[in-house]
């Protein structure tokens, strides 16, 4: 191929190639395919479910697909929620398997629909496939649904969300919290169903949840436990949120169980948990704070404690992948 002569972005009147201006969506994208941002071009029943779905708004990045296209990619925006495809009915023979998809038609390439109007086109549309392997054209994939035989309506039920964010963010904060002399409540000793802070120095953080959020991986660590003999066995976990009751916040992880080893008369060891949540719109773009919880379920005379000797760590790691919710 022969250097294209016109770079991008040359004044005074020089005509630039359209390749030239698709290079530039393609290296600002990194190449990707996907949706701008997490909401975007959600795919839903009609509210009175019929014979069509709708495609809600937002953008995508879709890398072209047409022989000789590398290096290239286009932009297309929906910018309202009145875009539908229609969805033809199933026999009796059996059901259909459909992905809808938004594609781009070029001109410019072999075999591609030419619009009625130049200058308007449309150049982009919404539409279905029954598959998405080897695809020739630029386009990005929203949702499969699944249709049962002798169909025609389509239910929320039958679609699954396939969106991807092209360029996803993450945001990862770490809050190491060594335990010092004049730290206390550092003895865990709740029973009850809601459990306690724990530790009071460093249990709990208070952090900014990003706006693009989506879902969180909390991991938590108690380091150098002190666990005295006779101490039993119980639970703990990780929330965040606002408050659902007092002491007790409306999202938590997993319950993770620790477990004294009677054997031993004393000794330390590490409590860890991971877990992955979904970040709801109520509260992103706020500060939340996230709790280390523990309680104790068999009490046998001593309790797990933190010393000095120990110490507890609070990471969150922010996520960005698309959302199928609209709340």
């Amino acid at each position: 191929m022969a250097l294209d002569t016109v770079p991008w972005f040359i004044g005074g009147g020089a005509e630039h190639s359209p390749e030239v201006a698709r290079l530039l969506a393609y290296t600002a994208t990194g190449g990707a395919q996907g949706v701008t941002q997490a909401g975007d071009l959600r795919v839903a029943a009609l509210a009175v479910p019929g014979t069509a779905v709708r495609i809600y708004p937002g953008s995508a990045v879709l890398p072209n697909r047409y022989p000789g296209g590398g290096q290239q990619s286009y932009m297309v925006r929906n910018e309202s929620a009145s875009t539908e495809v229609q969805i033809p009915a199933t026999g009796s023979t059996g059901g259909a398997t459909r992905y809808i998809i938004l594609r781009v038609d070029d001109p410019q390439y072999p075999g591609q629909l030419t619009p009625a109007d130049v200058k308007f086109g449309p150049y982009v549309r919404a539409t279905y496939v029954s598959s998405i392997t080897n695809l020739a054209y630029p386009h990005v994939v929203l949702a499969k649904i699944v249709q049962p035989a002798n169909t025609g309506t389509i239910t929320q039920a039958m679609i699954t969300d396939l969106r991807e964010v092209a360029n996803p963010r993450t945001l990862e904060v770490v809050r190491p919290n060594p335990i010092i002399m004049s730290d206390t409540g550092l003895a865990l000793g709740a029973t009850g169903a809601d459990g306690e802070v724990f530790p009071n120095a460093g249990g709990t953080q208070s952090i900014d949840i990003p706006t693009w959020a989506t879902r969180v991986q909390i991991r938590a660590e108690w380091l150098g436990v002190r666990i005295p003999s006779s101490a039993g066995y119980g639970e703990y976990w990780a929330e965040y949120g606002p408050y659902l009751r007092p002491s007790t916040r409306a999202y938590t992880s997993q319950r993770f169980n620790w477990d004294a080893d009677e054997t031993s008369p004393v000794y330390r060891t590490n409590w860890i948990m991971h877990d992955d949540l979904y970040v709801p719109a109520a509260v992103r773009g706020t500060s939340q704070v996230f709790y280390m919880k523990g309680r104790i379920l068999l009490d046998k005379v001593n309790k797990p404690a933190l010393d000095a000797k120990s110490g507890v760590v609070m990471s969150v790691r922010f996520l960005e992948l698309a959302d199928p919710s609209d709340s």
